[in-house]
């Protein structure tokens, strides 16, 4: 989307002032800040065609009123032409080596007064005619990919299927066994008593019969 939202600033006739991006852990660029300026008549067109790259949350727009600077350097440049008119006027008066080198000093420094001058004034000619906007870009999250259950083959299969079943037989077994455990507890407390019984009384019954004899 910041490919796209750059062709369109300049198709426009525009440029990024200044530009801020951040990326993810694999080093693909998720954000990206951008201060662009568009020319004022494309303004309207730069808003339709950055709104339709996307979602439009926000869009910020910067208006400087530079009305007194662009009046002050226009003053600035005047006085300085003038002087140099004059510098010029000296240096062509001047007869003695001495006069000439300090004119041309002088000349040159004054020229290079009014080359900065010229240098603002046409940076505040573009601010007057610029348009700024700032846009915050940001990549749309995707779902992650859904992945079928692996299935397993051949001896894993097998090892896997048998582990089940012997699991599912344990746990019936279990059941089984818990369930009859009260009964089993009742017949012991039941069987236990009669069973000695019935092994001493085989022992009593001969006594019995010789003490009759």
């Amino acid at each position: 989307m910041r490919q796209k939202a750059v062709g369109v600033v300049a198709g426009l006739g525009g440029v990024v002032a200044s530009e801020d991006t951040g990326s993810d852990a694999d080093g693909k660029v998720t954000r990206a800040n951008l201060v662009v300026k568009v020319p004022g008549k494309a303004y309207e067109s730069a808003i339709q065609r950055l709104s339709g790259l996307g979602t439009r949350l926000a869009i910020q727009q910067e208006s400087t009123d530079v009305t007194e600077q662009v009046v002050d350097v226009g003053s600035r440049i005047a006085s300085q032409r003038a002087s140099l008119d004059r510098m010029r006027a000296l240096m062509a008066k001047a007869n003695t080596i001495g006069d000439i080198v300090s004119v041309e000093s002088e000349l040159t420094r004054r020229e290079s007064d009014l080359e900065a001058l010229l240098a603002k004034q046409k940076n505040l000619s573009l601010q007057t005619e610029l348009a700024t906007l700032t846009l915050t870009l940001t990549a749309k999250g995707k779902p992650p990919a859904q992945t079928e259950p692996k299935q397993d083959k051949g001896f894993v299969a097998g090892l896997k299927g048998g582990w089940h079943a012997f699991t599912a037989v344990f746990s019936a077994l279990a059941k089984a066994v818990g369930a009859a455990l009260p009964f089993l507890v009742l017949l012991a407390i039941i069987g236990v008593p009669l069973w000695r019984f019935r092994r001493r009384r085989p022992l009593t019954q001969p006594a019995a019969q010789q003490a009759e004899e």
